[in-house]
């Protein structure tokens, strides 16, 4: 009969599997302890690297006061410096950037493991009371890195939603008035503190300007809101005639030229002059008015500006009538990620020989 094998000797045989176990256990745990601590330090060096991990690297310049129309206005810049913690070598490219206004610098060609990668990034600030924020993405040949820069941007001087340009257009043209809205920042460091707007012109029409409201924004700027009352008190124009003049707004030593015309009111008009876009799908629906002293009728719809697209066209009216109600749903060409405000005319081609084109300034508007 076979002996048993005594279970001490099964034990024996068997220990110094358990030790191997036993000693792989406790090497796991430490390099996991020590991956958690430093990310890649140790499993870099066990595996191959095959991508970096996707990071967004965000900076916020702060505040930026411009002047509204000058060129030299400040850049708003920054130095991105990111480190390969990686085994591989990064070769940079720019992908792409939010807007052509930002300049992207991408530097060295290729760096090491353990090297800097630099991102010197900027854009000139729009003239828009707004957080402006633009993107780029670089890509390393091994994965991809987000940039994004933003400032708070405050205009000195901003004309509200009304552009460069203002009409007024009066059925006689003997008084025309419109009123706007100017707002104006001025940072409290600002040598022009406790200076108020002012505004010239070369005669052809008065400007009365109203303090509507005043607030201060935090320790950083004061805001003041004007009601600028625009009148043209002139000869009286004949069809069809223009007259122009410049309006020179001034703040301190902030400047803002501005044109303004008169002319006689046209024989067909439309309503209403702001529309607005979601941010979202960038499709506006609108219903525009068209309306005359005398019966006409549609015949297209068609829009000045690239940007802002007559994207279909329904319940067009072809008969003969005083006023014309269009249902438009239009869309905004536009790829900005930020708030602003497009200008552009919708252009209403009409069988009326005296005037065959109606001129719709639009201003659109992400709500």
């Amino acid at each position: 009969m076979r002996r048993a094998t005594p279970l001490s000797s099964v034990c024996y045989s068997t220990k110094p599997f358990i030790l191997v176990i036993a000693a792989l256990a406790v090497v796991g745990c430490i390099v996991l302890i020590i991956e958690i601590w430093h990310p890649s330090t140790v499993m870099s060096r066990m595996l191959p690297s095959k991508a970096v991990r996707k990071t967004t690297f965000e900076k916020d310049a702060g505040p930026m006061f411009v002047s509204y129309g000058r060129a030299d206005a400040k850049l708003v810049s920054h130095l991105f410096q990111v480190p390969n913690t990686s085994r591989a070598v990064w070769k940079p490219k720019l992908v792409g950037s939010s807007c052509g206004c930002v300049s992207v610098n991408v530097e060295p060609n290729e760096v090491p493991p353990n090297g800097i990668l630099k991102v010197q990034m900027s854009f000139r600030p729009g003239y828009a009371r707004r957080e402006q924020v633009e993107r780029a993405v670089v890509s390393t040949g091994a994965g991809e890195l987000a940039f994004v820069l933003r400032a708070s941007v405050f205009p000195i001087v901003w004309p509200e939603r009304i552009g460069r340009e203002l009409t007024l257009e009066s059925d006689c043209a003997e008084v025309a008035t419109r009123r706007v809205y100017i707002s104006t920042y001025l940072p409290l460091s600002s040598d022009n503190s406790g200076k108020r707007l002012s505004c010239s012109t070369d005669g052809v029409f008065s400007v009365r300007l109203l303090p509507i409201a005043q607030e201060r924004i935090g320790d950083l700027a004061v805001h003041e809101r004007y009601e600028a009352r625009i009148t043209y008190a002139g000869k009286v124009l004949q069809r069809g005639q223009t007259v122009t003049d410049v309006l020179r707004w001034k703040l301190g030593d902030a400047e803002l030229d501005t044109s303004i015309s008169a002319s006689r009111l046209a024989v067909i008009t439309a309503s209403p002059n702001s529309l607005f876009v979601n941010g979202t799908s960038k499709m506006i629906h609108s219903a525009l008015t068209i309306s005359g002293k005398e019966e006409f009728s549609v015949i297209a719809v068609t829009s000045s500006n690239s940007m802002l697209r007559v994207h279909t066209q329904t319940s067009v009216p072809t008969g003969q009538s005083t006023s014309h109600v269009l249902d438009l749903v239009l869309s905004l060409e536009s790829t900005r990620e930020t708030t602003d405000t497009w200008k552009c005319d919708v252009i209403v081609e009409t069988d009326d020989d005296a005037q065959p084109f109606v001129r719709v300034p639009v201003w659109v508007l992400e709500s």
